[in-house]
Formats: structure tokens, C-alpha cells, sequence
């Protein structure tokens, strides 16, 4: 059969995947277009209609598309292979229905003859016959009766707001896969100027394989044909036509023959995956939506996060159980359900809303992430003696110092690049880090502008920083200090070497910090005051983050009872709904989970939230990094912000490496601030680089009452390791979002395999300078042994199981999941402790989540440092797709 052989090549490695560039390009150019699809009058329709529903300014646009596809097995279109809708039909109408409500415009695709927007809540009344009773026939006509009030009013909503949202929905029918496919190309194409505004969501029951079959014009002309008799003046006729056209006519005569005679075959082939088209090619910008069947078993989510990756689609959703539906996105596996009296389909419009609402928003924070990267990674390493090779006036080699103007974005016209003039310089004591304020004008193409405060804090030291540092080592500057310092580290002995290596691990920084101070003295009497200055701070400053790291309550935060008496003053912007439609939307209750449990779930707002309240009212910071804050508070930073904060100018707070660490502590008091004197706190956000922790799971919490978690952001290259430092092991928790920048092939921004890869051996080596450190202080320790091993490297409640990684709770002999699936994969030929990473090839977590790790040791930190580099974070800006603006 013909279906064996295309299945056999596709078996055989043959042939093309179908999410192939040239294989989606293939179908578009050799399908050939019915006239009676006028897909050029629809593609003048969609433009017109996206083009008027931007200028009036919608909230955003939606492209939805529904119902099931349909294959023809013949050219007249007489036999074909009908797709079951099941369930799904029923997303593609609630989230039209939902986002008319708040105001979007929708183009509707949808199956001729299937549901569409409101026509869902008649449906049941309809197939049951019970819409028949509600109607009585009188003098006058038909009337709507028979019908409860509470009934009555709801039809009447609906009618209501469908005549409402008629001049905002556009609907669009197809009748086949390939009609669906022509017009899904022709909407995503016009979407494209709708922007982040765009929200695209896939809801159509697509079929995997499909009949090519030629124009149905030439199809007429040979079906209307008698077999043998006609057969004959058929082929008479078809040499006026050329070669090409006389051996189709002579192929449709032959078929239609074998159809009357009994016989039938078809060849079916591949429906193309368009995906990477809609997000590379057709509207990149716009937030993705696959809607799925069914992502209930582990077979489903594992591809579900493959069209993740390969695709780079921002939502796929599918019914999880009956009155469930799983989210799965690049950060989480998030469960959203209903009460029993709501529709499942409203909680998942409900969602949808809310997620294109966060997309919006950091795609508005992220898109000024390169402007921010320059004035915290290079601008803020500046001094008063530094020049600038070009400020904003065309001036050359200008002074940098108060009053200079720079020119942040140099790509941009000069209509609207943004100008920014340094108005305030803070420092800590010991001049080792800096806060700088910048405020400007920013353009827009309407041609307004707006005021704007960047506030930019100074990382550690610059990689040429360190580079002079060796430098000035081997030139012959400090040959007698480096003497010394080789003799002084030949003496060392080897527990010595492991306890310098395994500080990260034991707590016990005296070795390390011992030694930092010796090379301190070496280096401070090996320059002048002029040439260790730089160096010296970032050494200073390497040593604070690393080594004075214990966590310590920070100064003049308020009470949480006291902050949450006072309500978050958010005021209302571009993409929350100021202006609410004639009918009020319906209040959604629905909850939203993780899909594994974990103690910063949450079921609704960070604020009401009582687990993420009661670990918010302690509030402990890294030490050293508070010393440095307050000393710039004593200087005037904190009342300095404040005053822009109350005059509602938007602040940008921003910082790469140690820069991200004072900005998030900057955003700890900013928020308690404008929280008590009842400011707008909705036009603060961080931006962070490369940042490490900066505080407990009290810190975290705190922030995610004061803030909505869009407005905190650290951007991280997948192979940086400083953002799992410090480690979680020692009290410190993650208080950001995290955006990986997305490597150069792949839809999302993760480490990936490879067969050079150092990661492998660094966690090795980490792991045995772990085991080195334990063995030896097994015997010194004088805390009790752990209860289940009776180790004494550890307490019980860090013992983790090699079967399910549980820790604290029970041993591996008595593990109840030791014959259970793997909770990572769904696999049950290994459990959960089992499954090896692909990426560093360890045990206990997937490779798309190696990245995100909870700590990092010392030999992964040194040997991935060349990551942490304000180049790599500056190339891959413009290549990650989460930064197009």
C-alpha cells in the first residue's frame, strides 16, 4: 500500500521531519489553492481588519482557531477522514468569548458548521430538545418563554454581548486540513504587526496525515466523465491541454474507474508541523497557545516540553483529569481547575488572559534589556577620571561625571533612542561599589516622550579587571611577592587544600579567607595607589560576596502586619483593562497549582497566599551586601529613589553580577516604602544580570508581596553557574525570575548535551571534594548522626533518598516509591532517584531543569566563569527571542 511505503520511509529515516523548513515550504507551493477558498480576498479582509482593530487601540488581537480538520480521499470531496473534535472543540469559543469580554478583537477560524463564540451555551439545550419547550408560537411571532428568570438572564447576557463583540470578531470557516492550513498561514502572516500584543491560540483537532489531491477545477472536468465512453473524449480533449495536464486527466479517469469498479487507494503524507514557522517566520512576537486533547500521562508532558524546545511555543495546554487542564510552559507544570458549577474551558480563558497579561509586561520590562545591560556592566565601572568615547552630543572623549549624556541604544533612531544624563553617584565606604542614577527622556514612535530613572549598580569587576590582576602578577612588577607566595603555598598540606576547596561545602571559610588576605597583602604593597585601585575593589568585593556572606536581618524594614494593613497601590496601565466592556466579565474562581507539590505553591495571589505570608515576616540578607546598601542609604540613595517613586516616574533598577545583588535589596526597601505611604509601586522593576542570591526564603516571600513577579527578572546565560550561589544549602532561596537567554537552534533557553562537555567532570570533581570533606570530619563532628544511616556527615534531615530523593523522611530500604515510576519522566523501568541527567550525567533530575540548579561547587564555578562575561550576555541579547522588542 501507498500509506506502508511513505510509513516505511518515514521508519527508514528518509524523510524529512515535518516541522522541516523546506517541507512546510513544499506544501504551500505544490498545494494548489481552490478558488472557492478566495484566500486573497480573505488575506485583504484579515489586514484590513487587524490594521482597524490597531488603530483603535485594542488591548490586543487573537488569532484562535477551532474545530476539526477534515482529510478528502478523493478530488470531488465526496470520501474523506473526519477528525473526532472531542473537548477541544470547546476552548477555541470560551477563550474567544473570554477575551472579547476584556476587550481583545478576534479573528475566529473555525470548521464550517462547528461552534463558535456564545453559540456553546445553547448547544446542550439544543441537543437535548429542551430549546424546543422554551419556545411558544403566538400572533405575533416566536417568543423565548418556559424558561426560569435566572435562565432568562443569561441568555439575555449573551445576546447582549454578542452584539456588543460583533464589530470586534472576524470569523473565518475552512472546510479541509489543506484549506485549514492556507488560511492559519494567511492569519498568523497579518498577526504579525499586532506585535507582544498577539496572543495565537491553536485549538483545532489537526490530522496527522492527509491525501494530496490536484485543483478541483480539473478535478470537475474528469469526474463529470462515464467511464470507457467518456474515458475516450477525455483523452481527445487533453491534448490541447500539454503533457502535464493529459497525464493528470488520464490519473483522475483511471481513479474514478477503480472507484466504480470497487477498488479504492489512497497515499497519505505527512501533515507539515507549521509551529516554527508562526514563531520564526509568520508572527514571531505574538504569545503561543497549543491546545492538546489530553496531558495526562508522562508519554504526553515529555512531548508536550519537546514542541516546547523545538518549537519555542510559550503555552500548551491540555485536560489533565475531567475538570483540570495542565499549563505547561518553559518555568512550570501548572494545573488550573474550577469549582463544579463553572466550565473548565472559562478557568482555562481566564488563564490564558492573565499569562498574555505577564507576557506583555516582561516583554515591555525585557525589551530595554540591552540599554540596561551597557549602564550596568559598562557604564557603572566608569570613574570621574574615565572618559567616554562618545556621548550623546557627538562630543569625543567627554569626561564622564555628572551632567554626561549618553546615548544608551545606538541602533535605535535618533527619534527615539533613549538619552540619559547622570544625575546622582552613591558609594559605600570603601568606594568599592557604586549606584548610579540616570534619568532621560524616552521616545516613542507617537512621537511623546516620557521621563525615566535608571538606576545602575556596579558588578563585582569586569573580566579585564581580573586579567590585569595576573597581568601586573607576571610582569616583573611583583617578583618578590609572588616568591613568597609560591614558598608560602608549597608548605601547604593537603587537608588544608581540601578545606580551601570544600569551604562552599563545610561553612568554614577561615582557609580561604586566610589565604585571600595574604595575597591582599602581596598585591596592596605591590602597586601604587593609582594602579591597584580597580583591582583592589574587585578583589574586595569577590571577597565580600564570597566569604561574608552569612545572612543577617536587614535595617529599617517594617512589620508585615503593619505592611499588610496598607494595600498595594497598583494604578492602571496599557495592559490591564481600565475601560471594562458594557457587560461585566464574569468573576473566574478557579485555582492554580503546580502540578508537583512543593512549598511555594500557591492557589492565588502572593499576597493572600498564608504559606508565602508566614515565611515573609522574618526577612534575612547576605551580610556583606546589606553593609554595602546601608552605607549608600547614609548617603541619600534610598530618598533620592523615593522622590521619583511618589512623582510616579517609571524606575528601572538594574545590576549585572554583584550590581544584580544591590538592586534586588534597593527593590526590598523601595517596595516597603511606597507600600506604607500608599505610592504606585506598579512602575518599579528589577532587572538583574548574572545575578547571584541575595537573601533567605523570608527575602523571597517579602518581595513577592511588594511586588507582582513580572516586576522582578534576572537574566541568565544557561551555562552562567554564579546564579546558584550562594547555595540553597546554607539558607539562601531565589527570589527572581529566572529568563535563561535561549541558545542559538533550540525554542528555549537550557544547558544542552554534549559530547565535549566539561559539566560531567566538574560534578564529579565537586562531588568527590564533598565526599573528601565529609570523611574527614566524620570523626571531629559533634552533632548527633543522621537516624536513618547513622552517618555523621550529615543530620536527618538532610538524608535524601537514592529511590524518590525525599529527603529527611525515611531511608531507601524503606522507600514506599522504590517500585514506583520514575516522577520525573513516567517511566517505570527506573524510579525517580534513578533517571540520569543527559546533560551533566548525574542522578535525580531531567536535563531540561540541569540549569536550573539549587548549588554549584567550587570546580563548575571556576570552570564556567568565562560565562559569567558581560560579551556573552551582550551577543546573545539580540539572538534570544524573549528580547526581540
Amino acid at each position: 500500500m501507498a500509506l506502508w511505503g511513505t510509513l516505511r520511509h518515514r521508519i527508514s529515516g528518509s524523510a524529512s521531519p515535518p516541522d522541516a523548513g523546506h517541507v512546510v515550504d513544499d506544501f504551500f507551493h505544490k498545494t494548489p489553492v481552490d478558488p472557492r477558498w478566495a484566500l486573497h480576498t480573505v488575506e485583504q479582509q484579515t489586514n484590513a481588519f487587524v490594521a482597524e482593530q490597531l488603530a483603535l487601540e485594542r488591548r490586543g488581537i487573537a488569532l484562535i482557531t477551532s474545530g476539526a480538520t477534515a482529510v478528502p480521499l478523493d478530488i470531488g470531496d465526496d470520501t474523506f477522514v473526519d477528525a473526532a473534535p472531542e473537548l477541544q472543540e470547546l476552548q477555541g469559543p470560551a477563550v474567544a468569548e473570554y477575551l472579547l469580554q476584556l476587550g481583545y478583537a478576534v479573528i475566529f477560524v473555525h470548521r464550517e458548521h462547528s461552534m463558535r463564540p456564545f453559540t456553546r451555551h445553547f448547544e446542550q439545550p439544543l441537543r437535548s430538545g429542551a430549546f424546543m419547550e422554551m419556545l411558544r408560537v403566538h400572533e405575533h411571532g416566536v417568543e423565548l418563554s418556559g424558561v426560569d428568570l435566572a435562565q432568562q438572564v443569561h441568555f439575555q447576557q449573551i445576546v447582549q454581548l454578542h452584539a456588543e463583540c460583533s464589530a470586534r470578531v472576524l470569523y473565518l470557516s475552512f472546510t479541509s486540513v489543506q484549506h485549514y492550513l492556507m488560511l492559519t498561514r494567511v492569519t498568523a502572516t497579518a498577526m504579525a504587526a499586532a506585535k507582544d500584543r498577539g496572543i495565537v491560540v491553536l485549538a483545532a483537532t489537526l490530522m496527522d496525515f492527509y491525501v494530496p489531491v490536484d485543483a478541483p477545477a480539473a478535478a470537475t472536468e474528469a469526474v463529470d466523465t462515464k467511464c470507457s465512453a467518456e474515458a475516450t473524449s477525455t483523452t481527445s480533449s487533453s491534448s490541447s491541454l500539454g503533457d502535464g495536464k493529459s497525464k493528470f486527466v488520464k490519473k483522475v479517469a483511471k481513479k474514478v474507474a477503480k472507484k466504480i469498479s470497487g477498488e479504492f487507494s489512497v497515499n497519505f503524507v505527512r501533515v507539515p508541523d507549521i509551529l516554527q514557522k508562526i514563531r520564526k517566520d509568520w508572527c514571531p512576537k505574538a504569545f503561543l497557545v497549543i491546545c492538546k486533547h489530553h496531558l495526562a500521562s508522562g508519554a504526553a508532558i515529555e512531548a508536550a516540553h519537546n514542541d516546547l524546545e523545538k518549537s519555542g511555543v510559550d503555552v500548551i495546554a491540555g485536560y489533565y483529569h475531567p475538570r483540570e487542564m495542565l499549563l505547561i510552559t518553559e518555568q512550570e507544570e501548572a494545573i488550573v481547575t474550577c469549582p463544579g458549577d463553572e466550565d473548565i474551558n472559562d478557568a482555562f480563558a481566564s488563564a490564558v488572559a492573565n499569562m498574555h497579561r505577564s507576557f506583555r509586561r516582561k516583554r515591555e520590562i525585557l525589551s530595554r534589556g540591552k540599554q540596561l545591560l551597557l549602564l550596568s556592566a559598562k557604564f557603572s565601572m566608569l570613574k570621574e577620571n574615565d572618559v567616554v568615547n562618545e556621548d550623546a552630543d557627538g562630543n569625543k572623549n567627554v569626561q564622564f561625571g555628572l551632567g554626561v549624556k549618553i546615548r544608551a541604544d545606538r541602533r535605535a533612531p535618533d527619534a527615539i533612542a533613549p538619552v540619559y544624563e547622570l544625575k546622582h553617584i552613591f558609594q559605600n565606604k570603601s568606594r568599592c561599589a557604586r549606584a548610579h542614577v540616570w534619568e532621560g527622556e524616552v521616545g516613542h514612535p507617537s512621537g511623546e516622550s516620557t521621563r525615566d530613572v535608571v538606576v545602575a549598580f556596579s558588578p563585582a569587576g569586569n573580566p579585564e579587571t581580573i586579567r590585569d590582576v595576573w597581568g601586573d602578577f607576571w610582569s616583573g612588577w611583583a617578583e618578590d611577592e609572588l616568591r613568597e607566595f609560591k614558598t608560602e603555598m608549597k608548605g601547604m598540606s593537603f587537608s588544608s587544600a581540601i578545606n580551601l576547596v570544600t569551604s562552599s561545602v563545610s561553612g568554614d571559610y577561615e582557609p580561604a579567607s586566610q589565604l585571600l588576605k595574604f595575597m591582599w597583602s602581596k598585591i596592596g604593597s605591590a602597586w601604587s595607589d593609582g594602579e591597584k585601585t580597580r583591582v583592589r575593589q574587585s578583589i574586595q568585593n569577590m571577597m565580600a560576596v564570597a566569604l561574608d556572606r552569612g545572612l543577617t536581618e536587614p535595617a529599617g524594614i517594617s512589620i508585615l502586619e503593619k505592611l499588610m494593613r496598607k494595600p498595594r497601590i497598583q494604578r492602571f496601565d496599557s495592559l490591564v483593562l481600565d475601560e471594562p466592556t458594557a457587560m461585566p466579565v464574569h468573576a473566574q474562581t478557579h485555582t492554580r497549582r503546580r502540578r508537583r507539590d512543593s512549598d511555594t505553591d500557591s492557589t492565588g495571589s502572593e499576597e493572600t497566599n498564608p504559606v508565602r505570608l508566614s515565611k515573609a515576616r522574618v526577612v534575612r540578607v547576605h551580610r556583606a551586601i546589606n553593609d554595602y546598601m546601608q552605607d549608600m542609604i547614609k548617603e541619600g540613595l534610598l530618598d533620592t529613589i523615593l522622590q521619583y517613586v511618589e512623582q510616579g516616574v517609571p524606575v528601572h533598577v538594574t545590576g549585572y553580577s554583584m550590581g544584580g545583588m544591590l538592586g534586588q535589596l534597593l527593590m526590598l526597601y523601595l517596595g516597603d516604602h511606597a507600600r506604607m505611604s500608599r505610592w504606585d509601586a506598579s512602575k518599579i522593576n528589577f532587572v538583574g544580570f548574572g545575578s547571584p542570591r541575595v537573601g533567605d526564603i523570608g527575602f523571597a516571600a517579602r518581595l513577592h508581596v511588594l511586588f507582582e513577579p513580572q516586576q522582578l527578572l534576572i537574566v541568565m546565560h544557561p551555562s552562567d553557574a554564579v546564579h546558584a550561589f550562594p547555595p540553597t544549602a546554607e539558607g539562601y532561596a531565589d527570589a527572581c525570575i529566572k529568563i535563561f537567554l535561549r541558545v542559538h537552534g533550540l525554542g528555549v533557553g537550557r544547558r544542552t548535551p554534549g559530547h565535549f562537555s566539561l559539566l560531567p567532570v566538574t560534578k564529579s570533581i565537586d562531588r568527590a571534594f564533598e565526599h573528601a570533606h565529609k570523611a574527614r570530619v566524620h570523626n571531629k563532628s559533634n552533632k548527633p548522626a543522621c537516624s536513618f544511616c547513622q552517618s555523621k556527615a550529615h543530620v536527618s534531615a538532610q538524608h535524601r533518598c537514592r529511590y524518590c530523593i525525599e529527603r529527611g523522611s525515611h531511608r531507601g530500604a524503606d522507600c514506599p516509591n522504590r517500585n514506583k515510576p520514575c516522577l520525573l519522566c513516567g517511566n517505570a523501568n527506573h524510579c525517580t532517584g534513578e533517571h540520569k541527567c543527559r546533560v551533566c550525567q548525574h542522578y535525580g533530575h531531567r536535563g531540561r531543569e540541569c540549569h536550573v540548579q539549587r548549588d554549584v561547587g567550587f570546580a563548575e564555578l571556576l570552570t564556567y566563569s568565562r560565562y559569567h562575561h558581560f560579551l556573552y550576555y551582550n551577543a546573545n541579547l539580540n539572538k534570544s527571542v524573549e528580547f526581540v522588542s
